[in-house]
């Protein structure tokens, strides 16, 4: 091996050394953002949180929304107003400390939820899910020994629920669920309160087809 050679070699490895050496020493870079509490799975409203429900998730400190819950340990115990999406930022605005009402995310602001306990032959035979719409038939009395016919159209179905208030799946195949809840305005929950009390209430599938 030639002289030049040698101190070729010798320069290329003290070169990769010097390398390695700063590789090792230099400080490390900060991770981006910080870690704030997110939802390890859907939460649905009314639930009291608990540890196991929660996640970490980093995020840029500019990128935090005003309200954001920022740790787990402030999350839990409380109640959500509001149901939560998997990874979904901890708002204190969607967050009690006591369970006073909730908020139905499937429901629009001053809508009403109408929980009605029908016979199946009433209910389409419970072959409902959440999200079917519903034309809902009023038969009441007119005073005069008559009936009258009155048509709430196009309602959405908002829940199905078992005796318990537990969420259940209706169908060809499903237990018959105990309440059928209705996404329904103001006046129209006063015309079901009404039919409720004095007359019959039959629901009856919308069944279009999408254009």
């Amino acid at each position: 091996m030639t002289r030049r050679r040698q101190v070729l070699i010798a320069v290329a490895a003290a070169a990769t050394l010097l390398s390695v050496s700063y590789l090792a020493v230099r400080p490390q870079a900060e991770p981006v953002g910080v870690e704030i509490p997110v939802c390890a799975g859907d939460v649905p409203a009314g639930t009291r949180l608990e540890p196991g429900m929660l996640a970490t998730a980093r995020v840029p400190v500019d990128l935090i929304p005003d309200g954001a819950v920022r740790s787990a340990e402030d999350a839990v115990g409380r109640i959500t107003d509001v149901g939560l999406r998997k990874g979904e930022l901890l708002s204190e605005g969607r967050l009690s400390e006591e369970a006073g009402g909730v908020l139905h995310a499937g429901a629009g602001t001053g809508r009403r939820i109408a929980a009605l306990s029908l016979a199946a032959e009433d209910a389409a035979g419970w072959w409902l899910s959440v999200g079917s719409r519903v034309d809902v038939h009023l038969l009441l009395p007119d005073g005069g020994g008559g009936t009258v016919h009155e048509v709430l159209p196009d309602l959405r179905v908002a829940a199905l629920l078992d005796a318990k208030g537990n969420p259940v799946e209706a169908g060809a195949r499903g237990a018959a669920p105990a309440l059928l809840c209705l996404d329904v305005d103001e006046a129209q929950a006063a015309r079901l309160a009404e039919a409720g009390w004095e007359g019959r209430i039959k629901a009856i599938i919308v069944n279009e087809t999408m254009k």
